[in-house]
């Protein structure tokens, strides 16, 4: 693997990791709380971390995993707020958009930025009385335009991240190109 492919599967290891510790977390928070919803948290969150680690684990995909993980992380939190619509269960929406960025690229963030988006529309519309009951039918513009805010931030930060790591990288090689001179001459 080329050190792009090796980053991007550290990061695959990394939300995997995530993902299983979230996982035990909001069972075990859940177990106290809430014991009903873990009839859908515990085989849903199953599956989601299941799917990831089979791709981390296998390096399948490693350039298309985070796709993938973004998508079934998504999938547990529309899951969760469908069974219990709340909205504190609504609010990891974002979460998910949040922990998106972990990969510093632009094409997960706007997926979640778009997963995000248009699950805050369709919750917002399908789900309004319980969910935000105390909204206004034009406070969907706050909110879409949270999402949109979000991900423009992150996707600006991933690609100044992205620049300032390239930049590192060629003064890395001048250095080290000029100290190889240094060796090689004679005094």
């Amino acid at each position: 693997m080329n050190n792009h492919r090796i980053l991007i599967h550290n990061r695959n290891q990394l939300m995997a990791k995530l993902m299983w510790f979230f996982l035990f977390l909001s069972i075990l928070v859940n177990g106290i709380v809430d014991p009903a919803i873990l009839v859908v948290i515990i085989p849903t969150g199953l599956f989601c971390c299941l799917v990831a680690s089979v791709f981390v684990a296998k390096k399948w995909l490693v350039t298309q995993t985070p796709v993938i993980i973004v998508t079934v992380i998504f999938l547990f939190f529309i899951t969760l707020v469908l069974f219990e619509p709340l909205l504190i269960n609504f609010v990891y929406i974002w979460f998910a958009l949040i922990l998106s960025s972990i990969y510093q690229q632009y094409k997960p963030i706007l997926l979640a930025g778009i997963y995000s988006l248009g699950f805050t529309i369709y919750i917002f519309y399908n789900y309004h009385a319980e969910v935000f009951p105390f909204t206004d039918q034009e406070d969907i513009v706050y909110l879409g335009l949270f999402s949109v805010f979000v991900t423009i931030f992150l996707i600006y930060a991933s690609k100044f991240n992205e620049k300032l790591q390239e930049k590192l990288q060629q003064e890395k090689m001048q250095q080290k190109n000029c100290f190889g001179n240094l060796k090689n001459s004679r005094w």
